[in-house]
């Protein structure tokens, strides 16, 4: 048994070398190629890639944050299983994980125990194999990149990610950073503030919130119903110089996305500006 966990240890550990770059595929020379696909449901990332001489078929559960899978060694020996739960998540995708590992069982009622195996992180490249991850490209809202201030103008936030990694998300705050040509009535999440900024998501049973400090301003929805969806996410009416040329390059915009399961989880964001 601790010779096969330590198969598997080994296995991951190559699997991290494999996927970030840090050494080629290894194993026989006539090796399968790789596989992936994702079901149509986009919860599931399926893969199946040699890895040191072994065949990796693993399962990425986006939905309830799993990886499990088989390892099947080429003498065609019965297969090791591999069940990871999923602790973290960078913004290109990759993971950090709990794993355990475990043999065929020999016997029914099965009563082979599963053995920690360790915390493996594994970039976001394991499970794709398109080519490298994209990074979410923000999607403008209406407006241009510059307009002529009458007393107000509109800053339009819209968000962007990868629904492949991310089919539920739950969780979106915005910090936008503005120049001082233009400013809110109020402080924090006073009325006058919140009064605003508007919900241009349509999701209306899930908590929106707004507050600002004089030189940024936080938007920030929870939905535990309805994912929130890409494009536009809120605006912000602010008060400005008439006749003052205002531009989006004078704002900058970060954004923190969480899952359904309050897992940290790449989304980008926007921004134009409107005119009334």
């Amino acid at each position: 048994m601790h010779q096969a966990i330590n198969r598997i240890v080994r296995g991951l550990l190559l699997a991290c070398a494999v996927a970030s770059g840090a050494m080629p595929f290894a194993g026989r020379a006539d090796a399968r190629e790789s596989g992936f696909n994702i079901n149509p449901d986009g919860n599931y990332r399926l893969v199946s890639k040699d890895v040191a001489g072994e065949r990796w078929a693993m399962t990425y559960d986006v939905g309830s944050n799993a990886i499990t899978g088989n390892v099947f060694a080429t003498d065609g020996g019965a297969p090791k299983f591999v069940r990871c739960s999923v602790l973290s998540q960078d913004a290109q995708g990759g993971v950090t994980a709990e794993c355990k590992g475990a043999d065929a069982c020999s016997t029914c009622p099965c009563t082979n125990g599963w053995t920690t195996v360790g915390t493996v992180t594994l970039p976001g490249s394991f499970f794709e194999d398109c080519g490298d991850d994209p990074t979410p490209t923000p999607t403008p809202g209406p407006g241009g990149s510059s307009v002529t201030c009458g007393s107000t103008v509109t800053l339009v936030e819209a968000i962007s990610y990868d629904y492949a990694i991310v089919p539920d998300l739950s969780g979106v705050t915005t910090e936008v950073t503005y120049p001082a040509s233009v400013s809110l009535p109020g402080i924090a999440s006073e009325p006058p503030v919140v009064g605003r900024v508007t919900n241009l998501t349509g999701i209306t049973d899930g908590i929106f919130q707004a507050a600002d400090d004089d030189t940024k301003v936080s938007v920030g929805l929870v939905s535990l119903v309805t994912p929130i969806p890409q494009g536009g996410f809120a605006s912000v009416r602010f008060d400005c110089t008439p006749g003052a040329t205002i531009s989006t390059s004078q704002f900058s915009c970060s954004t923190v996305g969480s899952s359904s399961l309050g897992l940290e989880v790449s989304v980008a964001c926007g921004v134009a500006l409107t005119t009334p």
